[in-house]
């Protein structure tokens, strides 16, 4: 018995789909390019400090986060922070590195005080965001692969938390792997804390 000529088509059209889908995707320029000319500030580990964690308020949660994570590995943390105001009218928001790896990339949880509330999760080494005056601004963050080949990644806020949007820019500072150096325009943002580099 034939099949109809429509049934045949819709095949046609859904592996079309699945088989181009990956193509395109490859094409698409990356998110961050958005930042390209934006006033950009970055923090890393550095710029956490024990004293800018308000312990106290975060405890429970921070435990809660912290269980959550122990299966990864990396040495745990949770007893600092840093702390820096998104965008004008909203909360400020504390970045807590829980655990970081040997390669100098860590996982950060994000929490506000007022209200009480776990904001998502980010993970790298350098992170590099614009104070924005329009609500929760992307953050992209950079990590470590090797000594000179590294990734960046773009969060965006979404459904009331940070969350990593599922891209993988690979660079290479040597330029032996065939993959591009980090974007010049990263270098350029304004460093949040004396530490920064260390």
């Amino acid at each position: 018995m034939k099949k109809p000529k429509s049934a045949l088509l819709l095949v046609f059209f859904v592996c079309l789909f699945v088989f181009v889908q990956p193509v395109e995707a490859a094409r698409r320029k990356p998110r961050w390019l958005a930042l390209k000319n934006k006033p950009l500030v970055t923090f890393s580990w550095g710029c956490a400090t024990t004293d800018a964690l308000p312990k106290r308020e975060l405890d429970r949660l921070l435990d809660r986060t912290l269980a959550r994570k122990k299966k990864d590995g990396g040495i745990e943390f949770a007893d600092r922070a840093f702390r820096l105001q998104l965008f004008p009218k909203g909360p400020e928001v504390y970045f807590v590195p829980l655990t970081c790896g040997a390669t100098g990339n860590c996982v950060w949880a994000m929490f506000s005080v007022s209200p009480r509330k776990y904001l998502g999760e980010i993970h790298g080494q350098y992170f590099y965001t614009t104070i924005s005056g329009m609500g929760w601004p992307m953050i992209v963050s950079y990590g470590h692969i090797s000594s000179s080949q590294g990734e960046l990644r773009t969060f965006e806020f979404r459904n009331g938390h940070y969350c990593w949007i599922g891209d993988s820019f690979r660079t290479d500072e040597e330029n032996l792997s065939g993959n591009r150096p980090r974007p010049s325009f990263f270098e350029n943002a304004r460093q949040l804390c004396r530490d920064y580099g260390t």
